[in-house]
């Protein structure tokens, strides 16, 4: 009996995993798909590396060097 409401509870559990992992496919459409924006996909935004330098020369100016000419470190903080 007990190994009964085990294997049950086991199959329900098991079933309510599987549904919460199932793909909802009613929000797409049939159109087809278009092209990623890559500044939200990468995680960053490739407009800000600076290209006037070359990334195997200073590879942190290369991805910094705007933000750090933009933003200047307040004289009164040893970091920001």
């Amino acid at each position: 009996m007990q190994v009964r409401i085990v294997s049950t509870l086991a199959l329900a559990v098991f079933a309510l995993l599987l549904a919460s992992c199932a793909e909802d496919h009613s929000a797409e459409s049939d159109s087809a798909p278009s092209a990623p924006d890559l500044s939200q996909s990468l995680g960053f935004d490739p407009a800000e590396l600076d290209e006037a330098l070359h990334p195997g020369d200073d590879f942190f100016a290369y991805v910094n060097g705007k933000w750090v000419a933009e933003n200047e470190i307040p004289a009164d903080r040893s970091r920001y």
